[in-house]
């Protein structure tokens, strides 16, 4: 936890330093607009090691992946990635 906390306040200093507090703020928003899908996909994690045996994971995880991927399309969070 005290690597993951120190990673994340070396992100937000570099970020703070090359853009400044606008880059700070915006990161920040994106940040709150992944998170519903970043716990959805944790809780998703959760049950299938629970559930599943442990050889056969990978196919359901790449099911569920790509069935993210595509609410996140739908829902229109992914039209920055459109050219």
């Amino acid at each position: 936890m005290r690597i993951a906390f120190g990673l994340l306040v070396v992100v937000v200093g570099t970020v703070w330093l090359l853009g400044g507090g606008p880059a700070v703020r915006s990161g920040g928003r994106w940040a709150l607009s992944a998170l519903p899908y970043a716990l959805a996909a944790a809780g998703l994690l959760l049950i299938l090691r629970a559930a599943v045996p442990r050889g056969l994971l990978a196919g359901p995880v790449v099911l569920l992946a790509g069935g993210g991927l595509w609410a996140a399309y739908g829902a229109g969070d992914l039209r920055r990635f459109d050219r």
